[in-house]
């Protein structure tokens, strides 16, 4: 993130309400020290110098609630106070260096704006079944302490590698990471319009990924066809929902795919595949499969199951 987007993020929250940061980490113990999967990951990727890594949960708050409304929040449903303890900030502050003097570096995860984030909706549902009032948003992260000689290439390579997923996380490297809020913009009669008739490939190109479409170059192609055919322009919600209807979620495009073998042989689309396979074994329990949202298996005699499996997350072009 750039630190224009950062100083614009926290304007927003200057002018929209309090955001509190809550950070959960487990008690330290005596107890002797056992190598964990993120140190044994990272040793397995060529980064030895990773020693120990100590990861806490991160909750951010935002709207017109009270701090014994947050401590309660944390004591009750953020934290088990036998085995973990929080500390809440309304701002961050830097990584320290323990007293034994080993380098300590963090690394701060969150999901992107706009990606669905089903702990914080969690948090907002039981909050106000506990009566708390004026939690507007929430949003969840992580935080990682490292130990060890870490260079900043090998802190990028954890970052990006290991302990998050650029697609649908941000992360920020030994830097307290913002909270994922967004500024709403209110409704308006404002149509915004997208030059697209006379972009060339690379104009498209940049258009797909500046407004996530995720769109390839022949499909902007085809898309530009269309609007010159029009003689007009698209508006933004014209190229959202053809983006979103393009998109893997929702057409399938990789399982639909011609295959191409690398001695030209031609093999059958993977979902076809499924498909034939499906309905040549015609297994007596599929009561339906490929035709609606679900498959329908019965199992037992007068029983029948609704099988559903989602397989990505919000937005749909992700």
């Amino acid at each position: 993130m750039s630190t224009t987007e950062q100083k614009q993020i926290e304007q927003n929250q200057v002018a929209e309400g309090t955001v509190y940061r809550i950070e959960v980490s487990r008690r330290r113990t005596d107890d002797a020290a056992v190598p964990d999967g993120i140190v044994i990951a990272a040793q397995q990727s060529g980064i030895p110098g990773l020693l120990a890594c100590e990861e806490s949960h991160l909750y951010f708050l935002h709207g017109p609630l009270s701090l014994d409304a947050v401590n309660r929040l944390c004591r009750e449903l953020l934290s088990d106070p036998v085995t973990e303890e929080y500390r809440v900030a309304v701002d961050g502050h830097a990584a320290p260096v323990d007293a034994a003097g080993q380098p300590t570096h963090h690394i701060e995860v969150t999901l992107l704006p706009g990606v669905t984030d089903p702990a914080a909706e969690d948090l907002l549902r039981a909050a106000a079944e506990m009566g708390i009032t004026g939690v507007d948003r929430a949003a969840t992260g992580h935080r990682y302490t490292l130990q060890g000689e870490l260079s900043s290439s090998h802190l990028e390579r954890l970052a990006t590698g290991i302990l998050s997923n650029p697609v649908v996380q941000r992360y920020a490297i030994d830097q307290t990471i913002e909270p994922p809020f967004f500024h709403y913009q209110p409704a308006d009669s404002t149509v915004k319009r997208i030059a697209l008739r006379d972009a060339n490939d690379t104009e498209l190109l940049r258009i797909s990924a500046a407004r996530r479409l995720a769109l390839d170059l022949d499909e902007m192609r085809a898309i530009r066809a269309c609007y010159l055919k029009e003689n007009r322009e698209p508006t933004d919600i014209e190229l959202e929902t053809l983006a979103q209807t393009w998109s893997e979620h929702c057409s399938h495009k990789t399982f639909r795919a011609r295959i191409s073998s690398t001695d030209g042989v031609e093999i059958t689309p993977l979902l076809r595949q499924l498909r034939d396979a499906t309905d040549t074994i015609a297994a007596p329990y599929v009561r339906s499969a490929f035709v609606g949202n679900a498959g329908i298996v019965c199992y037992s005699p007068g029983v029948t199951l609704a099988v559903k499996a989602e397989t990505h997350n919000h937005p749909s072009a992700i």
